[in-house]
């Protein structure tokens, strides 16, 4: 064990500007100490996220160059608690 951690969650983004049709779905990771932000947290809760955003380009020999983006979370907020029948939901859902 090298002492590194990752955890990855997604959520999906909602808003008035956001068309209900095509959800946007966003994947975010937590990085070392930050991988237990989320355990506090259950599915269905509307979240609020602070992130950085980083990037690389990577090119594998003879292959086209490719960017891969992370969005790296330091912070989470609880905007709304999941009501219990959304709580029911989801854990149907797995």
């Amino acid at each position: 064990n090298n002492g590194f951690t990752k955890r990855q969650f997604v959520l999906k983004a909602t808003g008035p500007e956001e068309n209900t049709n095509y959800p946007n779905y966003i994947a975010f990771e937590l990085i070392k100490e930050k991988c237990n932000l989320l355990d506090q947290f259950n599915i269905g809760d509307e979240l609020e996220v602070s992130f950085n955003i980083s990037g690389r380009l990577w090119q594998g020999q003879g292959k086209p160059e490719q960017c891969f983006t992370n969005l790296q979370a330091w912070k989470i907020n609880l905007v709304k608690q999941a009501d219990e029948q959304t709580k029911i939901k989801s854990y149907l859902s797995y």
